[in-house]
């Protein structure tokens, strides 16, 4: 038997994602203030069993614009990155977040254009973005400079081909 569960996330949840190990927490997108929506998103954190329990949410402001994509690093072995959050927004920001550490922010790197979309590649310390005008960056995350290549049609890659990932 199933029981339904209503959590307002004020403003949120357009982008949700599980947390990998048995019991996996959930990660949502929200507003900081419903009620001052231009002060940004935040994340809210709560438990996969028991959704009414053990609800914790940052403080701070993670985007100023719209997060559009959250994913949970699925490393659970590498002490590197277990536990951290990557976000991407509509303020061409990629980031990492412990929530662990109080939704602290642990890196930031820049994007050329806004973010849709992330996925962790099979090396702990690659990520993906996919931006909008139809691009691919592979962002390496103990280099927050930059990311360290790009797929465009601009750069004469087909992406209908498929990325030739390192």
């Amino acid at each position: 038997q199933y029981e339904h569960f209503k959590l307002s996330l004020r403003g949120g949840g357009r982008s949700v994602d599980i947390e990998p190990g048995a019991g996996g927490s959930i990660v949502a997108a929200r507003y900081l203030d419903a009620n001052m929506r231009s002060r940004g998103y935040c994340l809210s954190r709560f438990s996969s069993i028991d959704p009414n329990r053990g609800i914790s949410s940052s403080r701070s402001v993670i985007h100023a614009m719209t997060v559009r994509d959250i994913r949970c690093c699925p490393h659970e072995t590498s002490n590197t990155v277990r536990g951290i959050i990557a976000t991407v927004g509509q303020d061409s920001k990629l980031k990492l977040i412990h929530p662990e550490s109080s939704f602290q922010v642990t890196a930031t790197f820049p994007l050329p254009v806004p973010g849709n979309c992330i996925s962790w590649l099979s090396n702990p310390n690659h990520i993906a973005v996919g931006g909008n005008k139809a691009s691919v960056y592979l962002f390496d995350i103990r280099q927050t400079a930059s990311h360290f290549a790009e797929f465009s049609a601009s750069h004469g890659v087909d992406l209908d081909e498929g990325l030739p990932i390192p």
